[in-house]
């Protein structure tokens, strides 16, 4: 496990520190298999980013490039209640806070139950790894339809159809 758990770190210190391809990454490394398997089989791509998405986003302040939001764009966040991946504090909150503090009521946020951090109808966490992670056969995924709900609302109040 702490050999997996080194290969996760080295792997993504080189990726978004030292902003390094990810096939140079294969040909000069020597990393779990675990990690290889989950984030490097497809190189360039990582969970479906082209490896140059990590270097720039990881060279972005994204607390001034939120902070810079005055006014317009009005900015809706989304946080499924099956999220595994990451919390609604440090996510959708986060950014809400950030942008309003720029631009006060700019920013909203709505929590979607029953969906996961890839927008999966999804009735807990673990299934939602399952789903991704877990031993074949895994679970089918299917879009959790209320979303388009939220959005939609969302933009009625925006345009000033509706208030929330």
């Amino acid at each position: 496990m702490n050999r997996e758990i080194d290969g996760h770190v080295h792997f993504w210190y080189q990726l978004t520190v030292e902003h390094k391809p990810v096939r140079e990454i294969l040909d000069y490394n020597t990393l779990p298999e675990p990690v290889v398997d989950l984030w490097a089989m497809n190189a360039p791509y990582v969970a479906g980013r082209n490896d140059r998405f990590y270097h720039q986003i990881s060279k972005t302040n994204l607390a001034e490039s939120w902070g810079n939001l005055v006014g317009e764009p009005r900015v809706l966040t989304l946080w499924g209640s099956t999220d595994w991946h990451v919390t609604k504090a440090e996510t959708t909150d986060w950014i809400v806070r950030t942008v309003n503090k720029a631009s006060l009521g700019t920013a909203t946020s709505a929590v979607v139950p029953d969906s996961d951090h890839f927008s999966n109808d999804v009735k807990s966490p673990e299934k939602s790894c399952r789903m991704l992670y877990g031993e074949p056969p895994r679970p089918p995924s299917t879009f959790k339809r209320s979303i388009l709900t939220e959005v939609l609302k969302w933009c009625d109040v925006t345009v000033g159809r509706e208030s929330l």
